[in-house]
């Protein structure tokens, strides 16, 4: 789909051979309004950082916390009671994304233990 209100700042024509196979390149450069607005969202920053498993060992010890973590709190007993309960298909979402974000505290916890 093309805008017609997007401003073309630059385009560039890349040489034969330049990329994969005998396909010419486009370069096309569009100002950022043109795209998303004059006023873009705001980011949003991760709650959570992918765990280092450079570092050795790093990974297997964040997993077992996790995991004390989720059986202490029994979370596995928590995700079979819902789902095998007798409710409405909403109320088993809302149940579940409950549980959901409790999870994702559980990992951001984990993530400052490690």
């Amino acid at each position: 789909m093309v805008k017609r209100d997007l401003a073309v700042t630059d385009v560039c024509i890349m040489p034969v051979g330049y990329g994969v196979g005998d396909h010419r390149m486009f370069v096309v450069d569009f100002t950022t309004a043109s795209i998303i607005g004059k006023s873009p969202p705001p980011l949003i920053r991760p709650a959570a950082r992918r765990v280092n498993t450079k570092i050795e060992g790093c990974a297997a010890k964040c997993n077992t916390v996790l995991e004390k973590l989720l059986h202490r709190h029994k979370h596995l007993v928590k995700l079979k009671s819902v789902t095998s309960a007798q409710m409405t298909t909403e109320e088993k979402r809302r149940k579940l994304e409950l549980i959901d974000k409790e999870s994702g505290q559980y990992q951001r916890r984990v993530e400052k233990k490690c």
